[in-house]
């Protein structure tokens, strides 16, 4: 398998080899129309700035060996009135475009691409030679006249954008935004099309329960993520512990909490299987923890060994809690060893 390249500056590119560099320079030219297109998508559907600058800060390009693109060539000799048959298609898109009434490249631009992909024998690689064609005599397919195809075509253009510029868009995002402005991926916007989420006010008015009973796990914390770029997540604030139970947020993201009134189901990411029983025992907080552990009765409370013990024990940045016996009170205090060397072991 050939391996990519990412291109940065003109330096970089001008790496390539000579016989290489016909098919890297059409490639550029093919990733530069594309990210225009989507610049220009998203300022049309109002989604940046109107005066939000064109970026393209890198391109990638995978070689498939010297071949030269004839395209700049036939863009020089394109007009809005050349005809569909000399343009360098297969007779099967000239029959599909003669039966739309498309005769030359003007009349492309009264239709949109939706509408060519619905009909046989026009696949996406051609209609984005055509898009191509037009765009070099400034013109374009009309927008997706489907509702719902807008909406992808929406998010797409979102997500082709630069990282600073999607994040500025975000930021802000108003309740009646549709979702399709939060740049998900297609297959969590479908999932939230179907769930019925129209729109990003209705999203941050349910709970992490109600994303968990409709999205999987990728999904529901690519939601929350993009929630919080926009500056508000749920309308109701919810516990550390309840956003980690219901996966929108990883535990080795949380910060273990210091205020000794912290109630214990808080607690519950970094308790995992000592929650229950420590619950039983009477533990309420994280200051009767504390104390509990200073006083040497963690392994003392049932459910709990002395693994678990030393794992609380280091979580809680005390030393090894001493035991009766010799013998395990040393190998104990090996383990403690290793897990506060290893600072995941505690608070991961």
């Amino acid at each position: 398998m050939k391996a990519s390249y990412t291109f940065r500056s003109i330096a970089e590119l001008a790496q390539v080899a000579e016989a290489d560099l016909p098919s890297c320079l059409a490639a550029l030219h093919r990733s530069l129309v594309e990210a225009r297109r989507q610049h220009a998508a998203a300022l049309r559907g109002q989604l940046i700035a109107p005066n939000a600058p064109f970026e393209f800060p890198a391109f990638t390009w995978k070689p498939t060996g010297a071949r030269s693109d004839p395209f700049p060539a036939l863009a020089a000799t394109l007009g809005p009135e050349t005809p569909i048959n000399e343009l360098p298609v297969r007779p099967r898109v000239r029959f599909v475009l003669h039966q739309r009434n498309v005769f030359c490249l003007e009349d492309l631009a009264a239709i949109s691409e939706n509408e060519l992909l619905r009909g046989d024998g026009v696949g996406v690689k051609t209609v984005g030679r055509l898009r191509e064609m037009l765009q070099a005599v400034g013109l374009n397919f009309l927008p997706n006249p489907d509702e719902r195809g807008r909406e992808f075509d929406e998010t797409r253009a979102l997500r082709a954008l630069p990282e600073e510029a999607r994040d500025a868009t975000l930021l802000g995002l108003a309740d009646d935004a549709p979702v399709s402005q939060l740049a998900l991926r297609p297959v969590t916007l479908r999932r939230a099309q179907r769930a019925g989420f129209r729109t990003v006010g209705e999203l941050r008015a349910t709970n992490p329960v109600g994303l968990a009973g409709r999205f999987g796990p990728a999904e529901r914390r690519e939601i929350y993520g993009r929630l919080l770029q926009t500056g508000q997540a749920f309308r109701e604030g919810h516990p550390v512990a309840e956003l980690w139970r219901y996966g929108l947020i990883e535990r080795d993201k949380m910060q273990f909490p210091e205020d000794p009134g912290t109630p214990l189901s808080e607690l519950r990411p970094w308790l995992e299987g000592a929650f229950k029983p420590l619950k039983k025992r009477g533990v309420a907080d994280l200051g009767t923890l504390r104390a509990l552990a200073e006083q040497g009765e963690l392994a003392e409370v049932s459910g709990i060994g002395e693994f678990t013990a030393t794992r609380l024990a280091v979580m809680l940045g005390m030393a090894a809690p001493s035991t009766a016996s010799s013998g395990r009170q040393t190998a104990q205090n090996e383990l403690w060893k290793v897990l506060s060397h290893d600072p995941k072991a505690g608070r991961r």
